[in-house]
């Protein structure tokens, strides 16, 4: 039988846990507190509220001038207007310096047992800013156990960031604590139920402990728009594929190979299904062989499952000769352990049988991760670990 997607050899890691600048602006995705969205240490709210008082005095200033009312004019221009913008830029400043003080010293103090002074210097907000940015750092040099203890420790200093609780779920389910990340990402979601990474993350610990469809409903709710998103469209078209979702999983594998026509897993689990899908109405010949050969050309030939699929997609099209000449280079590339299968789709194509994708109960096809701390790379692979690949169709 054709390579069928049955297990994961390690769940992926999108690319959005960064660090932010001091002066970027918040957009799903990006790991910034909503501190960094304020000027001067004032909200959105109150910013724009002081800086529509500053014009209005202002205003009113120009109206005694034009007025002939000089004294009264410069009396509140000096009393009033004058202290009020230098102490707003003093304000400024000694926020500006709290930030930049904490984001710097953090990492030193932090790893000698000594943030508490950055706490009392810098203030609970920043420092906990501060600490965030230092344990995604942690995070992405996959120190997860030291990332998930800082990120714990800014939530205790701020309690109300989703982003905190968001980053600290994510560290934790890549240490395999899928349970605890689920509750802390939980959390994230009660805070923000939009947050992205939240939603990815508990999606990703949810198909780890085979909660198949509340997984594919956290994985509906992200916007999958650019690149970075791959790994969660391409997951989630597993799980519609798991379900028995035909149309939704062609859509997303398709939606997969669009936001990232340099992998070739996505590509060949389309060719996959349009060779082999139950759904008639999934099914093309024409495309299926189409897509199936440009992954095989694409890996260089080497790809056994590509080729695999290849022969699916020309059994599918009734020419078995074709389909009997891939299936044996197939068998020829395929571990020993996929040989015995090998084997068997020969038979079949001689036989003048079509593939079609086995419905097995979804509990039995897909495996725990075997390499928990390195989530990104099953992605890039594009392989699972019973040896199907997913390539992208077009």
């Amino acid at each position: 039988m054709l390579a069928a997607s049955t297990g994961v050899s390690c769940w992926p890691r999108p690319k959005q846990l960064v660090v932010i600048p001091q002066n970027a602006s918040y957009h799903p995705g990006q790991l910034v507190s909503e501190r960094v969205m304020s000027l001067g240490g004032l909200k959105i709210g109150e910013r724009r509220f002081t800086i529509f008082f500053l014009l209005a005095l202002t205003a009113i200033v120009a109206v005694l001038v034009a007025t002939d009312m000089v004294g009264p004019a410069l009396g509140l221009l000096f009393i009033v207007v004058l202290p009020l913008v230098i102490l707003a830029g003093a304000m400024h400043c000694v926020y500006k310096l709290q930030m930049s003080t904490a984001n710097r010293l953090t990492p030193f103090f932090y790893s000698r047992g000594m943030f508490r002074i950055i706490h009392l210097c810098c203030g609970r907000a920043y420092s906990a800013w501060a600490l965030n940015n230092y344990a995604t750092k942690l995070f992405i040099d996959a120190k997860y156990e030291a990332a998930t203890v800082a990120f714990t420790r800014a939530i205790e200093l701020d309690r109300r960031s989703a982003h905190y609780w968001a980053h600290c779920g994510a560290s934790k389910h890549s240490m395999g604590q899928h349970d605890s990340a689920i509750e802390d990402l939980s959390t994230a979601l009660d805070l923000d139920d939009t947050h992205q990474i939240a939603l990815t993350y508990r999606g990703y610990a949810l198909l780890a402990i085979n909660e198949y469809t509340a997984a594919l409903d956290d994985f509906i709710k992200v916007q999958c728009n650019t690149s970075e998103h791959y790994s969660v469209a391409y997951y989630r078209a597993h799980l519609h594929e798991l379900l028995h979702h035909w149309q939704q999983a062609y859509d997303d594998y398709l939606l997969a190979f669009h936001l990232d026509s340099t992998e070739t897993g996505a590509g060949i689990s389309l060719a996959r299904l349009q060779a082999g899908c139950p759904d008639a109405t999934v099914r093309d010949a024409d495309k299926a062989v189409e897509n199936a050969n440009a992954m095989c050309v694409r890996t260089n030939w080497n790809d056994w499952v590509a080729i695999s699929v290849l022969g699916a997609a020309y059994a599918e099209a009734g020419e078995y000769d074709s389909a009997i000449k891939y299936a044996k280079i197939a068998l020829e590339l395929a571990p020993d352990d996929e040989k015995p299968e090998r084997i068997c789709r020969i038979a079949q194509f001689r036989a003048q049988q079509p593939f079609r994708i086995p419905l097995t109960d979804p509990r039995t096809r897909i495996a725990k991760p075997r390499h928990k701390h390195h989530m990104h790379q099953s992605t890039r692979s594009g392989r699972f670990d019973n040896g199907t690949s997913t390539s992208r169709p077009r």
